[in-house]
């Protein structure tokens, strides 16, 4: 028998039984997700939270999730730390499902690299302007975002999310994206 979605999911169709592909929690060290393919997730496709150290994702194709898809959970000085993403393909057949969900959301961690990956369709729908491909906030620190393609991508990358006073990103460095 079926299992109904939740309130939250808003009677969406399309909720399933899956709304997360991978969530990795506490104390989880060096965790390597590689070789293989993500698709229709409800929500986010991979998930750490805060106390997962040196997360590894590489060769991953993630299509069409709904709310981002990679998530690494944190606040400043309890994120997730020295993690990469690499060699991977992030899209969506059209438009992302939400305009606010960036691709990639570290919030909290540092030494973060992510590159050799490739950001397709991420555009909102209705003519919103999309969340970034790649948001490292949080009071996040020391990220490299290096060698990455942007293809149809309404925001590349975007260190530093608060609004408020305050520094949201130190260091880090942003090259060689196109």
């Amino acid at each position: 028998m079926a299992q109904e979605a939740p309130a939250w999911a808003g009677g969406h169709a399309s909720y399933g039984l899956v709304p997360y592909a991978i969530w990795v929690g506490g104390n989880t060290q060096g965790l390597s997700i590689a070789n293989l393919a993500i698709r229709d997730i409800y929500l986010q496709a991979i998930v750490f939270d805060a106390g997962a150290l040196v997360p590894s994702v590489s060769s991953v194709h993630v299509v069409d999730a709904g709310g981002g898809m990679v998530l690494a959970n944190g606040r400043a000085g309890n994120g997730v730390n020295g993690g990469t993403i690499e060699n991977s393909t992030f899209e969506y057949t059209s438009t992302t499902r939400e305009f606010d969900a960036p691709v990639v959301d570290i919030r909290g961690g540092s030494d973060w690299v992510i590159r050799h990956n490739v950001f397709r369709n991420i555009v909102a729908p209705s003519r919103q302007l999309a969340a970034p491909a790649v948001a490292v906030g949080g009071q996040s620190r020391d990220t490299l975002t290096d060698a990455n393609k942007f293809i149809n991508v309404s925001r590349g990358i975007m260190y530093g999310l608060a609004s408020q006073g305050g520094t949201d990103h130190i260091g880090g460095v942003i090259r060689n994206n196109m």
